[in-house]
């Protein structure tokens, strides 16, 4: 009988516990996939916490984010085959879709097929952050080669994710990070260059970056503790893409600078494009196919590279969510099922 993480009550990573659980067969568009790996997304740890903002059904999964290989098909899937290799993005309602397991019951348009250079472990935690930064530079914020565009907190969560997309799609890449010891790793990213927030002006950069012309994009997915900041780094016309808020529920708007500099604050989510029915928000397939196959042309170019801060055994889900709320530096957090059975 395959085991999953759950918890029976919201709070600590206490409350998580190994238990085993029976899958039913997939029926319809579902498949069933025996789990490699996880990825622990900071919207797990909201989750457990019931702040989420989504209904929890308790006793609850986990899991946006898993790669592994197909087990078994429903009737209606035919564009996968058992055996096949598949990473998932957050495109499920998790009450009846958990990932955190040896197995995991999904639906088809939740998956994606996973690019042969990547390791089950870097694959759980590769397409999530990337087509993500891809939909939220070219959808939303509808950059351009040749822009300049800032990343905050640019080592941790889906920073490296932004740094790279952005730099594949052509752009000047800044980096902000607190901690100088980065500036080499964020550099082999695709950093044209990395600012230490903890002993470097943001704006006084920001004006030699840009040649006093100021930013046409900051990615930031810290919310409260920069928009005001940001907002005077931005050039004339410029858009702040707001992706998370890791900094805090409540920020103070820069409304006057907003408008003084004709500023486009955006708030962006990628369920906006894999749907979230509680919400009533529809799928937008064909945009969410074109960033999967960018993404892979791009990793067949060499130009994007899977980003690994920390392995854990699924038993270890716990410590995992600790180290997951310090928001780690240098890549993704992973839960290996494979170190399960070790």
């Amino acid at each position: 009988m395959p085991q999953q993480i759950r918890f029976h009550q919201f709070g600590g990573s206490a409350e998580l516990r190994l238990e085993d659980v029976t899958l039913p067969a997939p029926k319809g568009r579902e498949v069933l996939v025996d789990v490699r790996a996880v990825a622990v997304n900071w919207g797990d740890i909201l989750r457990r916490q019931n702040l989420s903002g989504e209904h929890v059904e308790l006793p609850a999964g986990l899991g946006y984010e898993i790669s592994g290989v197909v087990r078994a098909l429903g009737p209606e899937v035919r564009d996968l085959t058992v055996g096949q290799r598949v990473a998932s993005i957050p495109a499920h309602d998790l009450n009846l879709y958990p990932g955190y397991g040896e197995q995991a019951l999904l639906p088809r348009e939740a998956l994606l097929v996973v690019h042969d250079s990547l390791s089950d472990e870097q694959a759980a935690g590769f397409y999530g952050p990337l087509i993500s930064m891809y939909l939220a530079l070219t959808d939303l914020a509808r950059a351009k080669p040749g822009q300049r565009v800032l990343v905050t907190a640019a080592s941790q969560c889906h920073g490296p994710a932004a740094v790279q997309m952005a730099k594949a799609l052509g752009m000047h890449v800044m980096a902000a990070s607190q901690f100088a010891e980065d500036a080499q790793w964020l550099q082999s990213l695709g950093a044209d260059k990395v600012i230490n927030c903890a002993e470097q002006d943001l704006l006084l950069e920001s004006e030699r970056f840009t040649g006093g012309l100021g930013l046409d994009i900051a990615l930031d997915g810290q919310c409260s503790t920069n928009l005001c900041l940001l907002a005077e780094a931005l050039g004339t016309s410029g858009k702040l893409v707001l992706y998370g808020y890791n900094g805090g529920n409540e920020a103070v708007y820069p409304a006057c600078v907003s408008f003084q500099k004709h500023l486009q604050i955006l708030r962006h989510c990628l369920m906006d494009y894999s749907g979230c029915p509680e919400l009533n928000i529809a799928a937008q397939p064909e945009l969410l196919e074109q960033a999967y196959q960018r993404v892979q042309q791009l990793l067949d170019n060499g130009q994007l590279q899977a980003t690994v801060a920390a392995r854990f055994s699924l038993s270890q889900a716990a410590a995992a969510h600790d180290l997951m709320e310090t928001c780690p530096r240098g890549g993704r957090v992973v839960l290996s099922v494979e170190a399960q059975h070790a």
